[in-house]
């Protein structure tokens, strides 16, 4: 059984080798906390670059849209001009 920090201030019949167990208990605890955050770290990571990845191509696509755009109102002054009256 691990105590906390106060178990061990008050308690001097904790023996070193609970002593040991417990700090083995929180190093493993600890790693595997570790583990976790690096995991999920990286899967943040390629979610951000995909996400990134999209926002270019949309970014892309709206620069070639507003380009269409002005074209389109260029045409549309032009047509009327053309029609014979």
């Amino acid at each position: 059984m691990c105590f906390t920090i106060l178990s061990f201030i008050s308690s001097p019949s904790v023996s070193v080798t609970t002593s040991k167990i417990c700090v083995s208990k929180l190093n493993r605890t600890n790693d595997t906390y570790i583990s976790v955050t690096v995991f999920q770290n990286k899967l943040m990571e390629e979610k951000n670059t995909g996400l990134m990845q999209t926002n270019v191509s949309l970014e892309e696509d709206l620069r070639k849209a507003n380009a269409a755009k002005g074209q389109l109102e260029t045409y549309k002054r032009q047509v009327p001009s053309q029609q014979p009256s």
